[in-house]
């Protein structure tokens, strides 16, 4: 397991590091970013011959889309890194079809947050393809949403795309403007009057359960921090939903007090040691995300429990790593560049008049099985 979290880590070290040359990000302390950072002229064919891989696949690897494995992905990321591509290639496409400025808003950590990175790059792309000038605002601490408002406004921006809602102080004063405004996977913030996109949490929650009773499991637990944001919570609601109607042989236990702060981990592990040390525990678990599965595995070997011979694991949003599990781990995919291209349309399509009021999207996930789930029957 700490073999797995190294690797995750060198991963993640890497992404960061090739996000801030895409996007170009420099020590972005509230100011608004447009650049591209500028290296010598590497070509994809030098790629793919260091690679020993064919042009379509180093294509197909540095425009994001699929056909690929991730960890093919990944690997010429980091290999026309260290050559010094120029990713700004990427998203210079224009056209002159919807001249509109529109500013993207997060804090700084969060666009290296490896769930963030896949739904910026589908905001970029749907831009480039819509011919929309994308401005990054970023800010680090407690922004000073006065100040981000009025460089918003001396841009002329038509709307504001939000991929991170944690700072109310921000987004209601965000709200304040006639902008239109779409808020991406909404973490604390319901407000009827802003649209929003987000995966289906409710109903992927409520599959994965059923799922789980198809192969036998009756006592079912699911492991989150409810508090923490929106998407566990309605992932639980759904978890919990699953549950109508069965028998009284079906017990559902939630494991879902609030996270442990000193550790920054949104999930509390004393509760989950206490319920998976009961005479008969569940056999079978549903977790908020893929890094609470990760730490689920690491727990259950501690109890002396096997996954899946003793408990069966789902988690939520396909990492990378899930792959690199083992067993490999059975997830819910959140199609997360797909969440950003909806986000950009919509507010297109807001901006344009195309939509009146807001609108509310759920991008669907599914269940993507793999090791970790024993059938009963």
């Amino acid at each position: 397991m700490d073999k797995t979290i190294q690797l995750l880590d060198k991963f993640l070290s890497i992404r960061n590091s090739v996000l801030s040359t895409r996007l170009g990000i420099d020590n972005a302390k509230g100011a608004t970013y447009n650049q591209i950072m500028r290296s010598k002229k590497v070509t994809i064919r030098e790629i793919a011959e260091k690679m020993n891989l064919s042009k379509s696949a180093v294509a197909l690897a540095l425009a994001n889309k699929y056909g690929i494995s991730e960890e093919t992905r990944y690997r010429v990321m980091r290999t026309a890194h260290e050559m010094g591509y120029d990713f700004g290639k990427l998203t210079a496409k224009k056209s002159k079809n919807r001249p509109m400025t529109v500013f993207l808003g997060a804090y700084k950590k969060t666009l290296f947050a490896d769930f963030w990175e896949d739904v910026i790059l589908g905001i970029q792309k749907c831009a480039a393809d819509f011919g929309i000038d994308l401005q990054i605002v970023t800010y680090e601490g407690e922004p000073d949403a006065g100040r981000m408002l009025s460089a918003i406004e001396e841009k002329r921006a038509q709307g504001i795309i939000m991929i991170d809602d944690n700072n109310e102080f921000l987004y209601h004063d965000s709200r304040k403007v006639n902008w239109p405004c779409v808020v991406v996977d909404p973490r604390h913030n319901v407000d009827l009057s802003c649209s929003s996109v987000a995966a289906s949490n409710y109903q992927t929650g409520f599959e994965a359960t059923r799922f789980l009773m198809d192969k036998g499991h009756k006592r079912i637990a699911y492991w989150a921090s409810i508090n923490y944001g929106r998407s566990f919570r309605l992932r639980w609601h759904g978890f919990c939903d699953a549950f109508s109607g069965k028998g009284k042989d079906y017990r559902a236990y939630s494991i879902t007090e609030d996270y442990d702060e000193e550790t920054d981990i949104v999930c509390n592990f004393g509760r989950f040691r206490k319920v998976f040390s009961e005479n008969d525990p569940p056999t079978a678990l549903l977790c908020g995300n893929d890094c609470i599965a990760m730490y689920a595995y690491t727990e259950l070997e501690k109890l002396g429990l096997r996954v899946p011979d003793d408990v069966s694991v789902i988690g939520f949003d396909n990492r990378v790593f899930c792959e690199h599990l083992s067993p490999r781990l059975t997830t819910c995919n959140v199609d997360r560049q797909q969440i950003g291209k909806e986000a950009m349309k919509l507010l297109a399509e807001l901006i344009e008049g195309r939509v009146e009021g807001s609108r509310n999207i759920e991008v669907v996930s599914a269940l993507v099985v793999r090791d970790s789930v024993r059938d009963l029957h």
